[in-house]
């Protein structure tokens, strides 16, 4: 690195004096020439070491810090926790994707409470010395003031088999969720207004999913059955007609039928 002119002059100016000294004086330097030389050595060292510390200094405030958070969100609340790592000057730090009164000064233990805007919330550092910024906590989030709509987009329910009182079928359907934030809904397939079968479903936002039901068997009088899909937003209801007099005698037959070969095979 080339030494700075402030650095230089006295240098030069030291040893101008100290050889017009020397052209006069023989034996030695002068106590004026001495004084005048040790001030100028003093002047070096002291540029020479303070230059570094300087800058170690302004590197170390413009260094990223190393802090570790953890988060919970319970309804609108996001609550961002401290959890270890150096403690932060809350003026350093940035909030985006959510509103919140920061701490003068975050440290282990320390909890944010921010109000999510967005669904993506940032946690940044910033440093006061240089344009230098680190993000520290980059999370999914709910926004305030969201909701979830799980709607059916599609139903395929089938019967499979029906022979007197009782009916056994499979069922789909495809729930979709519209809304603006994550959410878990139940699934629910009913026949004739009964509650047959139950399913937990969790969506993002705009993320879809198919539920299957298979092997249901309800009870019925005449084969014909309303089945119903249904979300705590939407349903979607299928009507399976009846097997009718024909249908019925064949279906009484393939039964004697099925009852007399086990009868046989026994």
């Amino acid at each position: 690195m080339v030494p700075k002119m402030w650095v230089l002059a006295p240098i030069i100016y030291v040893v101008e004096i100290f050889a017009l000294d020397m052209g006069g004086h023989r034996r030695g330097a002068t106590s004026t020439t001495a004084t005048i030389l040790m001030v100028a050595v003093t002047i070096v060292v002291v540029g020479a070491v303070g230059i570094p510390a300087s800058n170690l200094a302004n590197s170390q405030n413009t260094s990223p810090p190393s802090a570790a958070f953890d988060t919970e969100q319970d309804g609108d609340t996001l609550r961002i926790t401290h959890i270890g790592g150096q403690s932060l000057a809350g003026k350093n730090l940035e909030l985006q994707g959510a509103q919140a009164d920061i701490p003068e000064t975050v440290k282990a233990g320390t909890t944010i409470e921010a109000v999510p805007t967005q669904d993506r919330v940032k946690l940044i550092w910033k440093s006061e010395k240089s344009d230098t910024s680190t993000i520290l906590l980059d999370i999914a989030a709910n926004p305030a003031g969201g909701e979830s709509i799980f709607n059916i987009t599609d139903t395929n329910v089938g019967r499979r088999f029906c022979l007197g009182s009782k009916a056994t079928g499979t069922g789909s359907a495809t729930i979709v969720n519209e809304g603006s934030i994550e959410d878990t809904q139940t699934v629910t397939l009913s026949v004739d207004g009964a509650v047959v079968r139950q399913e937990q479903v969790t969506l993002a936002p705009g993320e879809q999913t198919t539920v299957m039901f298979s092997s249901v068997t309800v009870q019925t009088n005449d084969c014909e059955v309303n089945a119903t899909v249904s979300t705590e937003d939407d349903s979607s209801t299928r009507k399976l007609p009846g097997l009718g007099v024909v249908a019925a005698v064949i279906a009484i037959a393939v039964w004697m039928l099925l009852t007399k070969r086990e009868s046989e095979e026994t």
